[in-house]
């Protein structure tokens, strides 16, 4: 058996694979538009780091849409929208603060996709 790859924190193996994707005489070519859901509630602060995470995605950003599902935050997660909507496609939908839903409100954020494949990044 293969001995397991990434012990020790040691992620190297992930870019020698990217720079052999890349590198190679036929590198991906990516087409299908994906939508990533993130269900939030007041972690305003992380879900700043996870947009800017996506910005950093080999993805072309004109094939993402991101929808922003919050459960009734208080730190106004919307207003990370204007720093990322030159990048990407973002959507916010919320819902009224009645405790834990997250089921819910990740419901709620696939009624607002516009795409078939999805996405979901937890920002809870």
């Amino acid at each position: 058996m293969p001995p397991i790859l990434g012990l020790d924190n040691d992620y190297s193996f992930i870019e020698e694979i990217h720079n052999r994707t890349w590198n190679s005489p036929n590198p991906p070519n990516y087409s299908e538009k994906v939508s990533i859901i993130i269900p939030v509630y007041n972690r305003k602060e992380i879900l700043g780091k996870t947009l800017a995470g996506i910005l950093h995605q080999t993805y072309p950003l004109e094939l993402i849409e991101v929808i922003i599902a919050d459960d009734g935050s208080s730190d106004n997660p919307e207003n990370l929208i204007g720093k990322f909507e030159s990048f990407f496609k973002i959507k916010y939908v919320s819902q009224e603060d009645l405790g834990f839903r997250a089921a819910a409100v990740r419901n709620l954020g696939v009624s607002q996709a516009s795409h078939e494949n999805l996405i979901f990044l937890d920002c809870y």
